[in-house]
């Protein structure tokens, strides 16, 4: 994607439009182009809510109105086409809000250029059952296929309300069927029974960060055969820093194995350090067992570390070409001594956890992630260092802004 669509649509700016035009980003699956919205006739506002509900029922994306396209079989933008007419933002989300069944999250903004505005419209992939029209004469579904909006056959629409039923379940199922060492057992047991067979003293059960981030909305595989190999995914992507750290990116080539890619490095006590993993079934795992005190967690290395991880999880997602739904489980295992490192001048209560695992599961886009990883780290360190008997974690303030550069 153009570097524009990794920013909120808020803050688009002309110049942000007049480089999408120069580059000739192409209309595609999860973008389009309007020279016009006018919503003065029922035609006109209902081929809005097919455009929204066609995007929808596909995994997102974006509507741009006031760009002009190149004459020709590719969609191509050919220049700015600036919309004159005043208070149309508001004139579509009132008709959008009123023609989809469910509703649908949706994120409009008016943007300033010459001579008039351009409306650009982000949608979010459904959730759940599939958005209909139920306005201005239609009571259908529609679906994003390449460049255009078609209407989804009654069979498509079965389809998505089934998948929105079991899907939740057929995820649990392969979570339970994937290697996820700190989801089926806990590390504790499994390094515990490795060392007893191989004659080792039973050491210091030291923390364990996970990051688990599942494809939600994608009932089938995602890493086709084709895209398995040790050098399918780049290391980096750009996170919270410029690079993402040693400690979140594996280093070199993938391992493949039967379930897919992995890189696993094991601590002398033959323990494991880290691992990240991407399942063939559209799932990605990251685990960290940090240096220092038998117990001791990093604080602000934590909160950076998981940011950057989930940043890079968006990345693969992105270049599987997946933009729905993903489940997050951000957690600490063997959490029952752990204590998060403080500076010594801070004047905070912690304690030990007391518990086995500490953390939060929450739901997010890809393009959430994408945008800014940085609500779902503040919503997964409140609650864990809630564990440790803080209100909330202090690398962020009231608002959830990080309180350090």
């Amino acid at each position: 994607m153009d570097r524009i669509f990794l920013k909120d649509v808020e803050t688009w700016t002309a110049e942000d439009l007049a480089d999408l035009v120069k580059a000739k980003f192409p209309e595609g699956l999860r973008l389009e182009y309007k020279r016009q919205l006018n919503l003065d006739r029922k035609a006109e506002r209902a081929e809005a809510a097919k455009d929204v509900s066609g995007l929808a029922n596909a995994q997102g994306g974006w509507l741009l109105y006031g760009i002009e396209e190149e004459d020709g079989d590719e969609p191509l933008p050919k220049a700015i086409f600036p919309i004159s007419e005043e208070g149309l933002q508001t004139k579509l989300e009132n008709v959008l809000d009123d023609a989809l069944a469910p509703r649908t999250s949706f994120h409009a903004a008016t943007i300033p250029v010459r001579d008039g505005v351009v409306v650009a419209v982000r949608v979010e992939p459904r959730v759940g059952a599939p958005i209909m029209v139920q306005g201005y004469g239609e009571y259908r579904y529609y679906r994003r296929s390449g460049t255009r909006t078609i209407r989804m056959s009654a069979a498509e629409v079965a389809e998505a309300h089934a998948n929105a039923k079991g899907r939740e379940e057929e995820l649990a199922e392969v979570l339970h069927a994937l290697p996820l060492k700190a989801r089926i057992t806990r590390l504790r047991s499994v390094d515990e029974a490795k060392l007893a067979l191989q004659g080792h003293p039973k050491p210091e059960w030291r923390p364990l960060v996970t990051v688990v981030v599942a494809a939600i909305d994608c009932p089938r595989p995602l890493l086709a055969p084709d895209r398995i190999s040790p050098d399918a995914f780049p290391e980096t992507w750009e996170g919270k820093r410029r690079q993402l750290p040693a400690t979140v990116r594996p280093p070199g080539r993938w391992v493949l194995d039967a379930f897919g890619l992995h890189h696993e490095e094991i601590y002398e006590e033959r323990l494991l350090a880290r691992r990240v993993a991407i399942y063939r079934q559209g799932v990605f795992e990251w685990a960290q067992r940090y240096r220092g005190g038998e117990s001791q967690l990093p604080g602000r290395t934590l909160a950076d570390d998981v940011h950057d991880v989930l940043r890079y999880a968006a990345g693969v997602f992105a270049e599987l070409e997946y933009f729905g739904r993903l489940s997050t489980d951000v957690r600490i295992e063997n959490a029952e001594e752990a204590v998060p490192e403080i500076p010594a001048d801070w004047d905070l209560d912690v304690r030990p956890a007391g518990v086995e695992w500490v953390g939060l599961h929450q739901e997010v886009s890809v393009d959430d992630l994408q945008l800014d990883p940085t609500p779902t780290v503040r919503s997964a360190m409140d609650v864990i260092w809630q564990g440790f008997g803080v209100t909330r974690c202090p690398y962020f303030d009231q608002n959830g802004n990080w309180t350090y550069d």
